[in-house]
């Protein structure tokens, strides 16, 4: 069995007797999860609606991604500025956590860093000035994994506002392409030589925050 046969139609023969039990499973598991799929128009105005009605059902809203919702300002920036400020007042209003997800320039970058940085977010600057955290994924090419489905990752928050330390270290985790997961276990470390190195730090060097971690960090 594999994702595309099943994907195509091809797997019903197999999968048939199985589905009733899985569509159990999946309502048990996911049961509080709604997913909401743009139509012709999507604006601001439109997802601050959206959110606003299921405020009283959700402790969590995840936006994927900013580049979906249209604005009809033609400047682009300033329309993204407007989006942003959006979903920071409507979750200020609700008194919830908005997740938005934002593309990262890629031809314009300044320097080759292993990991982008705030200045590298699509768009305005104000999509990480607005934001509350944010949090940087890049695949770290240079650092090859013997297993072939696990892709190793750097993960790093390039702006925390309640504690800017934070900021100061990147994590290495591998992806997992056949669940589709990150892995437990990590490296966490800093980037050095002007971000375009990554130097591992020792487990007792790791800082206070990450004590409920140590299990799971890699030797």
């Amino acid at each position: 069995m594999n994702y595309l046969d099943w994907r195509y139609g091809r797997l019903e023969h197999i999968t048939r007797p199985f589905e009733a039990e899985v569509a159990g499973m999946l309502t048990n598991q996911l049961g509080t999860l709604r997913t909401l799929y743009r139509g012709g128009e999507f604006d601001l105005r439109r997802l601050q609606a959206i959110i606003r009605e299921i405020k009283d059902e959700t402790d969590l809203v995840v936006i994927d991604h900013l580049n979906y919702v249209d604005t009809v300002d033609p400047n682009e920036n300033r329309g993204f500025k407007d989006i942003i400020k959006a979903i920071r007042d409507v979750a200020l209003e609700i008194s919830k956590p908005v997740i938005a997800i934002a593309h990262v320039r890629k031809g314009d970058r300044k320097t080759d860093t292993l990991v982008p940085n705030e200045e590298d977010f699509h768009g305005t600057s104000d999509v990480p000035k607005i934001a509350t955290k944010a949090i940087m994924i890049a695949p770290a090419f240079k650092i090859v994994n013997d297993v072939p489905f696990l892709l190793n990752t750097f993960m790093r928050a390039v702006k925390c506002r309640p504690d800017g330390e934070r900021t100061r270290y990147c994590g290495l985790v591998a992806y997992n392409a056949r669940t589709g997961t990150y892995e437990e276990q990590f490296r966490l470390g800093r980037l050095t030589n002007l971000d375009t190195e990554f130097e591992e730090l020792p487990p007792d060097k790791f800082p206070p925050w990450t004590e409920d971690y140590d299990a799971e960090v890699l030797s």
